[in-house]
């Protein structure tokens, strides 16, 4: 079933510039519809991390087994939370950073449909992979 489903349906990844799939990321200019979408981004962002077990699992797996001493329980898993969170911080700034210099070249047209080409192109081949193995 995923075989038909990656070919037929996903093939529109492959379509031409100008097509709705490809536009849909360069619709939003005004600075209000720009607050909306990082609005969406953030509630989905949240949401989908506290949803998340796998967050809560590495917190009990591994915290327990760093006890910071002369500190409490409850004092050192927060100074160890707190030492994670603001790594974490740095780590998503640094990607930021990153990605504001790549904005410029993925903005192109040209890349913007040869990546299109390339993603269509794989997902057809998957799908039809996934096809022939039954």
């Amino acid at each position: 079933m995923a075989g038909p489903f990656l070919c037929g349906d996903r093939s529109r990844a492959a379509r031409p510039p100008g097509h709705a799939v490809l536009e849909s990321c360069t619709e939003r200019h005004t600075p209000a519809a720009a607050r909306s979408a990082a609005r969406t981004a953030f509630r989905q962002g949240l949401i989908s991390n506290l949803l998340n077990p796998k967050v809560a699992v590495f917190y009990l797996a591994l915290f327990p087994q760093f006890v910071l001493p002369g500190l409490g329980t409850t004092t050192s898993q927060s100074v160890l939370a707190s030492v994670f969170w603001l790594m974490c911080m740095m780590w998503f700034a640094l990607v930021l950073l990153l990605l504001a210099r790549v904005e410029s070249l993925l903005r192109r047209r040209s890349v913007r449909r040869g990546l299109a080409g390339v993603s269509g192109v794989g997902l057809v081949g998957l799908g039809a992979a996934l096809a022939v193995r039954g």
